[in-house]
């Protein structure tokens, strides 16, 4: 297994939902992450008529956030000592991205 990416807490009454990814190290910086990323994006937009996604990521995680950032994702802000990450809390960036961005 090279990764995984997937929804994480489908809101229909409020059309939003969130993305989490992994995706192993040696496969890291190739662009993979990126494209599944986009073709998720234009399957929750196009089949499940979901308004607003959200991602969430330790602030140490400096690849997510340059997928995010290539992607069109806006930060919202940060939420300090969000998650525990190897026993240290961790702040987390708060990224979204809306429908209307794309129409």
């Amino acid at each position: 297994m090279i990764g995984v990416i997937g929804l994480h807490y489908i809101d229909l009454t409020n059309k939003k939902t969130s993305i989490g990814y992994y995706l192993a190290e040696n496969f890291q910086g190739k662009g993979i992450m990126t494209q599944c990323t986009d073709a998720l994006i234009y399957y929750i937009y196009e089949e499940l008529d979901i308004n607003r996604i959200e991602i969430r990521m330790s602030t140490n995680n400096v690849r997510s956030r340059t997928i995010l950032e290539r992607l069109g994702f806006t930060q919202e802000g940060i939420l300090r000592s969000n998650e525990r990450i190897q026993g240290q809390f961790s702040d987390s960036y708060v990224y979204s991205f809306v429908k209307s961005r794309v129409l």
